[in-house]
């Protein structure tokens, strides 16, 4: 039998964020109908060359827009070409109001799905008279061109659509993971604790994710800080692209926490790490629907999450919100009743049930079916 040819659009190549959900969903279709290809948008020199030969090795196409491609108009006129000269029946676009651009090309070549995916709640970039053109263009050519619009949370899927639009047309598709791969395993939490030096009785308070300035791990900085004040036998490791690190380390070397903070850089192991932790603590200023907050959870890890988050992402009892309006001495007093809380006395069991990506996968599989 023929496979069914999906292109998946993404920014870049790399271990998180949009691109990590949107590499779950490709992986999570079944390979014995679909065949999907990558097409990134962005710059070369950005990519994860390591993560593209894995995906290579299994079986995944990767195409890259050349360099001297740049600009609205030329990247559509681009896009057009390449599925103008290779048939694809999906096109599965993860690149916010640019995806008006890619589903008008794909309607012009004749493709039969044309899904936008949104994962953002608002712009991490300042929203001028020029940012508004642009949305209110794109978000036209969605409506004319988008058959199937998609989405990780309401507000996710009210950002790109337009509240009204995706009230009547959108599907919320969570972020789904290998549960299997993210359950807590006593191995793992041996060997991360070992590799850096922090004891059994040791806490570990911990984050996944970029460091940058949306992450707000300044503010993580100052609780753990003042979690120190009650109980020195504690440590903090960042896990994640230094993005913009500089503002976190100096921090760090201000309050004198430099033998007691950890930052690895990116990991391709990073599953390991939700085992060797005690607790989450994700303080963002602004999220859709963060994959790392699912994937802790399925290893029964606590989570202390900024009220900024979608109160969608609770799955496990062990997950409180609070306001980063709230003092210090707030958040170090919720982390510490989470951390008393016996994780393995929780189910985790509702997250598996909505979020194991073969299920998800499942549900978008249909969701193609019925528009071929």
């Amino acid at each position: 039998m023929k496979k069914i040819k999906v292109l998946t659009v993404i920014q870049l190549m790399r271990k998180g964020g949009v691109e990590l959900a949107a590499i779950n969903f490709a992986r999570g279709l079944d390979k014995s109908l679909y065949d999907v290809t990558f097409l990134l948008v962005d710059r070369l020199e950005n990519q994860d060359e390591t993560l593209a030969d894995e995906l290579r090795f299994e079986g995944f196409g990767i195409v890259s827009l050349p360099d001297n491609c740049r600009g609205y108009y030329a990247r559509y006129k681009f896009i057009l070409s390449f599925l103008n000269e290779n048939h694809f029946d999906v096109v599965h676009s993860h690149v916010l109001f640019f995806s008006g651009a890619v589903l008008a090309a794909a309607k012009k070549a004749g493709v039969a799905v044309r899904a936008a995916h949104s994962h953002a709640v608002r712009w991490n970039r300042e929203e001028n008279i020029k940012f508004k053109i642009y949305k209110f263009v794109m978000r036209t050519l969605l409506k004319f061109n988008c058959n199937l619009e998609l989405a990780c949370s309401q507000k996710a899927g009210e950002f790109l659509f337009g509240k009204k639009e995706y009230d009547k047309h959108g599907i919320f598709v969570p972020n789904g993971i290998d549960t299997k791969k993210f359950a807590f395993n006593s191995a793992y939490r041996a060997e991360i604790r070992r590799e850096f030096s922090v004891a059994e009785n040791e806490i570990l308070v911990g984050h996944i994710g970029s460091i940058y300035k949306i992450k707000n791990q300044i503010f993580l900085v100052d609780v753990f800080a003042k979690m120190l004040e009650k109980n020195k036998n504690m440590k903090l490791v960042l896990v994640g692209e230094k993005c913009d690190s500089k503002p976190v380390e100096d921090k760090i070397n201000a309050l004198g926490l430099t033998d007691k903070a950890i930052l690895t850089e990116q990991r391709s192991d990073v599953f390991k790490f939700y085992s060797a932790m005690d607790i989450m603590i994700f303080p963002s200023l602004f999220e859709a629907f963060p994959v790392s907050l699912i994937e802790a959870q399925a290893s029964s890890l606590p989570c202390l999450v900024s009220s900024a988050v979608t109160s969608e992402i609770k799955q496990n009892e062990n997950v409180r919100f609070l306001s980063l309006d709230e003092s210090l001495s707030a958040w170090a007093d919720a982390a510490f009743d989470l951390i008393s809380i016996d994780r393995f006395s929780l189910s985790n069991k509702k997250l598996i049930e909505n979020f194991d990506i073969k299920k998800v996968s499942k549900s978008l599989q249909k969701y193609y079916s019925e528009r071929l």
